[in-house]
């Protein structure tokens, strides 16, 4: 069986660097080729066999898209003879992180702890129960 590369060694493989570059500079491209209103609204994802594959963000800039689609080829030149146009919302992207990260309760009981340095002694002492509190957590 063999064993997967790792990830540094596919990253630093100059194929994939160029191909983003390429991608990159195809992507400036097409954006220049359209109107200021459309070039915030597409992307180019990816160039496949002759195809190009265009995200937009919602269903009307994706149809507006089709009637361009002879400018969007002839911008991106010979090598590109058929388009793909597909819907990809904001909402559609996976989020970063569904939820914050809980920091550690030493963190949280810490950070009350020199809250509570600055504050006026009332507040200070309430603060440090719940330092307290937040360390037995």
């Amino acid at each position: 069986m063999r064993r997967p590369k790792p990830l540094d060694d596919l990253l630093s493989d100059a194929g994939v660097a160029e191909r983003a570059r390429r991608l990159a500079r195809a992507d400036e491209v097409l954006r220049a080729s359209l109107p200021t209103v459309a070039a915030p609204h597409v992307r180019l994802a990816n160039l496949r066999g002759g195809c190009a594959i265009l995200h937009a963000d919602s269903a009307a800039w994706a149809e507006r898209l089709r009637y361009l689609r002879a400018t969007i080829l002839e911008a991106l030149g010979e090598g590109v003879a058929d388009l793909k146009i597909r819907v990809v919302t904001p909402e559609a992207e996976p989020p970063l992180r569904s939820t914050p990260r809980k920091p550690p309760p030493e963190v949280t009981g810490r950070t009350l702890e020199q809250l509570a340095d600055h504050c006026e002694p009332r507040l200070a002492s309430a603060l440090r129960r719940l330092a307290r509190h937040a360390r037995t957590e």
